[in-house]
């Protein structure tokens, strides 16, 4: 199972990074009364990464009810 998961991984993280390259062009990012310019792919990466983060938060808590 480690084996598959890691593979799934190598091959979700190749596709975002391609999906980021191919998306370089400036975004302006507004949040409250915060707003920065950057580029798409910093923005498709940390998504990605904070949905991650929080997915695997969610089925922790799950897993211990």
């Amino acid at each position: 199972m480690g084996l598959f998961r890691t593979i799934i991984a190598i091959i979700t993280a190749v596709i975002v990074i391609i999906f980021a390259v191919q998306n370089l062009a400036l975004v302006e990012i507004n949040f409250l009364t915060w707003s920065f310019t950057t580029n798409m792919a910093f923005v498709l990466i940390g998504v990605f990464l904070l949905g991650t983060l929080f997915g695997r938060a969610l089925i922790r808590v799950v897993r211990r009810r």
